[in-house]
């Protein structure tokens, strides 16, 4: 068992450092193998590194509706109506209220042994689905294509596939899976809540003409 707060936030930190191993070429630390419960398969290049390679392009196509609806037609509609910044609040909040039910009866993302179950899962997951929603916004609106918001939930998709996912600290620690090693995680997701929290001080919050 690795029920220990030590072992779970090295794996968190493993696992949020994977993407920046990947797209800057450097070397992952050699870990030793008992942080990962994969059947022997520890090699970083050979057996994780593809789901950053090749997954988000396929999980790009399952996301672009989500990203359609949310971020391509929700998000200007209420932008237009509350503003930029309370309609990115309101809608990353719409965003997690939409999931609370599988969030509380199949304890989707969290699990259920977590404290507090399930109230503070719920406010993890609308500040940092507020947090995703707020990046795609920014992102849509600097490339005026949805597929680039798309590629982005594709990547989060691939992420919570990672077999970093099945680590035995993961499964071993469920009172600290609120931390990560899901992208919802506050301690995992700490860069895309900063990023978006700056996007949002910085965005003009002009209510436009309904």
């Amino acid at each position: 068992m690795y029920a220990n707060t030590q072992d779970y936030s090295v794996t968190t930190g493993i696992y949020t450092f994977l993407p920046i191993q990947y797209y800057t070429k450097s070397n992952l630390p050699n870990f030793p193998p008992s942080y990962f419960n994969l059947a022997g398969c520890y090699d970083w290049h050979d057996k994780i590194r593809p789901f950053f390679e090749y997954f988000p392009i396929f999980s790009m196509f399952l996301a672009v509706g989500e990203t359609a609806g949310w971020t391509g037609f929700l998000c200007p509609q209420l932008k237009s109506r509350f503003g930029s910044k309370k309609g990115l609040i309101i809608g990353g909040c719409l965003y997690g209220v939409w999931h609370f039910p599988i969030i509380t009866f199949t304890g989707y993302q969290y699990g259920f042994g977590y404290f507090g179950f399930p109230i503070t899962g719920l406010i993890v997951f609308c500040i940092t689905s507020t947090a995703f929603l707020i990046i795609c916004d920014w992102l849509y609106e600097k490339g005026e294509c949805i597929w680039i918001p798309a590629l982005f939930r594709g990547v989060l998709y691939v992420a919570g596939m990672s077999p970093l996912v099945h680590s035995k600290v993961y499964w071993d620690n469920a009172s600290l899976r609120l931390l990560g090693p899901l992208p919802t995680g506050l301690l995992s997701g700490v860069f895309f809540i900063a990023f978006a929290a700056e996007l949002l001080l910085n965005s003009k919050d002009k209510k436009e003409a309904c």
